[in-house]
């Protein structure tokens, strides 16, 4: 028998943001990205509930979920097979036409991505994410506008960081975006905890 080498597990697919956040509020207020960031946000706009859903319980994510949306998915496991016409499986783990993106095992479906741009949005093009998960082109003055939107008029309270984001981070956010209405905040504002390489905006 020749001897078979182990195989290398394949690195962690990340991607970098940069997050900002208010020193005085403890809040990430935006992040900026390219569209890497951006098209993971938009994909979950045409996944399946309960493909997000099976995601986030193999993980172990949906555990801070208390929905009805949850326990509807919950309860299927409990229902038998003969109370229903068609295979129960194909709810609890739809299988839509989308392809891995190496974040949640789905991603953008076929119908709705671009096959020059491998995505939603065109390359090269940096976009503001606020921290209510809005998509904003970037400019100086949609900046502004957030900051002065939280009565931050002192540019000196603002950090800034660049965060690495790969598969955990991006179940945190899923599960951050059903459950709370900062899930920038919730996410990415413990990176900053005893940071010593922040920048000062």
């Amino acid at each position: 028998m020749s001897f078979q080498p182990p195989s290398e597990a394949k690195p962690e697919k990340c991607v970098k943001v940069m997050a900002q956040r208010s020193r005085s509020l403890k809040r990430v207020l935006y992040l900026e990205c390219g569209k890497d960031f951006a098209d993971i946000l938009l994909s979950l706009l045409v996944m399946p509930v309960g493909a997000i859903l099976k995601v986030l319980e193999e993980a172990g994510s949906s555990r801070h979920i208390d929905s009805g949306m949850r326990k509807l998915y919950i309860s299927l496991w409990e229902l038998e097979s003969l109370t229903f016409c068609v295979d129960k499986r194909g709810l609890i783990d739809p299988c839509p036409p989308f392809k891995s993106n190496g974040y949640l095992s789905l991603t953008s479906s076929v119908r709705y991505t671009c096959a020059v741009c491998k995505g939603f949005l065109r390359e090269n093009i940096t976009f503001i994410i606020k921290e209510d998960l809005s998509i904003l082109k970037p400019s100086t003055i949609s900046s502004m506008a957030i900051l002065k939107a939280d009565n931050l008029n002192n540019f000196q309270d603002m950090d800034m960081k660049e965060v690495t984001v790969g598969r955990q981070e991006v179940l945190h956010l899923v599960q951050a975006a059903l459950t709370s209405s900062q899930p920038l905040s919730e996410v990415f504002e413990p990176f900053f905890n005893n940071c010593l390489n922040c920048f000062i905006d």
